[in-house]
């Protein structure tokens, strides 16, 4: 009952998921652009082992990203495919 209620709100109301999708993104983006601004600081300073360990991190952020997403959806796709027959 609740999950078809909360269905029926979203399919209604799309402009409250559209808001907290851009405005992610863009937060997102903007971490990322400061992130990059720091590691060009660092590497300005000479501080390799700062910007390499940041580099690093951003990285592995993004390819757990990238993974995580085609994981779940190779799992949706599965779950899917189990139910019918």
């Amino acid at each position: 009952m609740m999950t078809a209620v909360a269905k029926q709100l979203l399919k209604e109301a799309t402009w409250g998921v559209k808001l907290r999708l851009y405005l992610g993104a863009g937060l997102s983006m903007l971490d990322l652009a400061s992130d990059i601004t720091v590691i060009m600081v660092y590497l300005n300073d000479e501080q390799m082992g700062n910007a390499y360990s940041l580099l690093a991190m951003i990285v592995t952020c993004l390819a757990l990203q990238v993974s995580g997403g085609t994981s779940a959806e190779r799992s949706e796709t599965a779950s899917e495919g189990e139910g019918v027959q």
